[in-house]
């Protein structure tokens, strides 16, 4: 008897523990089937709204999207595409009158996330796209609709954005730029939604070292398509070159060369190495424009670049230290005397004054206090600085200084053989090549004066910016 309620008690139990189970399971995902009945009924509009429509009050009622742009990050900023790539955090705010619902009777759920399959959602393009195709910023595969209770709806999602951007470079590298990034409806004019600035702005912003961020603004422009008004949001982002890479590595170089070049000019055509030092130079920067060429930006009709234009003028200076150099190398060597009277007075008097070549002080013959009074040849420095020899048939003859030593020991050797027409020769042949010596060195100096001048030219605005930067 006792054996036979055993069977039916254990049956019971296991009855009694099953629902208990069963009970417990139900609480647990209560609020699961809560928020299910909740999106259920959002999605479906209570069977009286399509959720996928405008959600106009009226027909005649414009959707106001606001426009939020967190830019994060500056990928680059391409100046030869003319192309701005970055990376941001966007978010468009709305209001949907339908998806309303009291926290209080859904288990205090006060948020739902949704997909953009299961809403409306303004259609967004940034028009001025740089990519292949102008398309949504905004992928279904990233962005989630974010649903409040009052029916406030955030669409917000990380965002990659390359977009074309008309560079000024004139000022390069001191330049600053002004991105642009327009957002517009995809197909809904003024008066079915209305974009708005958000809070817009440059947070943390990762950028290359040559950028500084300064501001991210953003406005509301209309234009007219089809005889339809749309309304447009443009955000100016706003950056700020460091020129400190290309002033060490580009600018500082080529003008050390450019005035290395200078001083060629100091070297007497006499050392040898007057040419070649300059072609020396002008190989190197050559090379140095070689290597960075590519790192310069294009111009096109912008006006050169201070930096660009201040390469070309060092490269200019080397290449004129190579030419006057062998201009004055060949005059300094040129035989025969400097015939004309309008050439002597230019270049013997009028362009060493003007120059400040120096002129000797007071010589005579054999030495500084001394005049050779044995008849041969007596030799004077008249108050123009120009030595005067005085011969034994009474005829004066003008000698320059630069050569006064090797004079006087012509004028020795000559006074031992006693022979006046030597004599007399010998002064006339060195008159000659002091009148080209002198020629030589003014004309160098006077070149001297014009390359830098022209290197002055072209690097005092790179210089000026540099200082005051």
């Amino acid at each position: 008897m006792a054996s036979g309620l055993v069977a039916p008690l254990w049956l019971l139990s296991a009855l009694l523990l099953n629902t208990g189970r069963s009970c417990n399971a139900y609480n647990a995902t209560d609020p699961y089937l809560t928020e299910t009945r909740l999106r259920h009924l959002i999605v479906t509009g209570n069977g009286i709204f399509d959720m996928l429509r405008r959600p106009a009050i009226a027909s005649n009622h414009s959707v106001v999207v606001d426009l939020a742009f967190n830019m994060y990050a500056l990928i680059s900023m391409d100046e030869k595409a003319q192309v701005m790539t970055g990376a941001s955090w966007m978010k468009l705010t709305w209001h949907d009158y339908r998806a309303r619902w009291d926290p209080m009777d859904y288990d205090n759920i006060t948020h739902l996330s949704l997909g953009l399959s299961e809403i409306w959602t303004p259609k967004i393009l940034l028009t001025n796209e740089a990519g292949d195709m102008i398309q949504n910023p905004v992928p279904e595969s990233v962005f989630l609709a974010l649903l409040k209770w009052d029916g406030t709806v955030d669409l917000q999602g990380p965002v990659i954005h390359k977009t074309h951007c008309g560079m000024k470079l004139s000022e390069f590298p001191f330049d600053r730029q002004s991105c642009w990034l327009i957002f517009a409806s995809q197909n809904m004019p003024k008066d079915m939604m209305t974009l708005r600035p958000g809070a817009s702005q440059v947070d943390n912003l990762e950028i290359p070292s040559q950028w500084r961020p300064l501001r991210l603004t953003g406005l509301v422009t209309e234009y007219v398509f089809d005889s339809q008004t749309y309304e447009a949001l443009v955000l100016e982002f706003t950056a700020e070159r460091l020129p400190h890479y290309n002033l060490m590595n580009v600018a500082l170089p080529s003008i050390t060369m450019a005035f290395i070049s200078l001083w060629v000019f100091w070297l007497p055509p006499e050392s040898g190495e007057k040419v070649s030092m300059a072609v020396s130079i002008l190989l190197g920067q050559a090379v140095l424009w070689l290597v960075v060429i590519e790192s310069l930006p294009p111009t096109g009709g912008q006006g050169t670049p201070i930096l660009l234009s201040s390469i070309e003028c060092n490269f200019l200076v080397g290449g004129l230290a190579i030419l006057l150099s062998v201009v004055t190398v060949r005059v300094h060597h040129r035989p025969g005397p400097l015939r004309g009277r309008l050439l002597r007075t230019v270049f013997l008097r009028v362009l060493p004054m003007v120059v400040c070549v120096a002129r000797g002080r007071e010589k005579v013959c054999g030495s500084d206090s001394q005049t050779l009074t044995d008849g041969k040849c007596t030799h004077t420095v008249d108050e123009d600085s120009v030595e005067t020899l005085t011969l034994p048939d009474g005829k004066a003859q003008s000698v320059t200084r630069s050569t006064e030593d090797r004079f006087f020991v012509k004028v020795a050797e000559l006074k031992l053989h006693e022979d006046p027409q030597s004599c007399s020769k010998a002064i006339k042949d060195e008159n000659d090549s002091d009148d080209m010596k002198l020629v030589a060195a003014a004309l160098d100096r006077f070149f001297f004066v014009i390359a830098a001048v022209l290197f002055i030219y072209g690097n005092l605005p790179l210089i000026v910016k540099w200082m005051f930067m």
